[in-house]
């Protein structure tokens, strides 16, 4: 996979693009394995151009990073500063960039999905979860947003701005289904390299 440095990329990022995250903790190392993936975790990019601010918008399981609306660290959906996450975050992280912004309308879509997912925690079914994996002959999730998981919250979005076909529920997706969906209007993932980071 190519890398590149986060500053060089900085600038060029815009709202709409995924962010891949690798955990090395056991809750991610089970995800990586269901789903066959070397990602764990996924956000959107948000950028704020009034204040020349990369954001991320996820649903993660941590408390590690403040939530820039709430100002609070806390579980769920959120959107926190990348800068921060990725100073925080211990393993590889990648960027999958849309091949064209957003129009007003899919912008327009991304924040209705942003204002409705507000604050929701973390999924809470596990099953569900375990489910988002597996492709076998026990049937599929059915879409329940009472709360979300990260690929979950990402598909929702996709789905929203017309990216992603809507016929397969957002709960059938994991972070590695997003980074190698051919479907999608995205550039291949490319690496981090965050020596120099801010």
């Amino acid at each position: 996979m190519e890398s590149i440095d986060y500053l060089v990329l900085r600038d060029k990022l815009t709202t709409g693009d995924l962010a891949f995250f690798a955990g090395s903790g056991a809750f991610s190392w089970g995800i990586k394995r269901l789903s066959r993936s070397r990602w764990s975790h996924v956000g959107v990019i948000v950028v704020d151009a009034a204040t020349d601010t990369v954001l991320l918008w996820e649903s993660d399981t941590t408390e590690d990073v403040r939530d820039v609306t709430t100002a609070r660290f806390e579980r769920g959906v959120r959107i926190v500063e990348f800068s921060e996450k990725l100073r925080l975050y211990p393993g590889p992280v990648a960027v999958r960039r849309r091949q064209a912004p957003f129009r007003d309308v899919q912008r327009t879509a991304f924040k209705e999905v942003r204002d409705r997912l507000k604050g929701l925690p973390y999924e809470e079914d596990l099953l569900e979860l375990i489910l988002a994996a597996y492709d076998g002959p026990f049937g599929q999730n059915t879409e329940d947003l009472q709360s979300i998981f990260c690929s979950e919250a990402a598909a929702v979005m996709l789905q929203a701005v017309g990216d992603l076909n809507p016929a397969r529920a957002s709960n059938e997706f994991t972070p590695g289904d997003l980074e190698r969906h051919e479907l999608l209007p995205y550039a291949p993932a490319v690496l981090l390299n965050r020596v120099y980071s801010s």
